[in-house]
């Protein structure tokens, strides 16, 4: 417990109910948070996750994410056409 304080006090601690939020959900948040994109950019973010990233790994939280399955690391999240 003093551990987490310590952390939190320094900025460093997260909430671990923040990593169950949904890729998808995180994702379409964190755009709508930007107002400042041009709508061309928003667009095109929009239809980027929406055709290689929502499909794969929308459905997954952020705390079971990690850089091999971002990445595809073979291991049959992404279809071979995306690699």
């Amino acid at each position: 417990m003093e551990l987490s304080r310590n952390r939190s006090s320094r900025g460093e601690w997260i909430d671990p109910e923040r990593g169950k939020v949904r890729l998808r959900d995180y994702a379409e948040r964190w755009i709508a948070e930007r107002p400042n994109l041009r709508p061309r950019t928003v667009h095109l973010y929009r239809w980027t996750l929406g055709k290689h990233v929502t499909p794969y790994l929308g459905y997954m939280p952020l705390n079971r994410l990690d850089t091999p399955m971002v990445r595809g690391g073979g291991r049959g999240y992404w279809p071979r056409a995306c690699r």
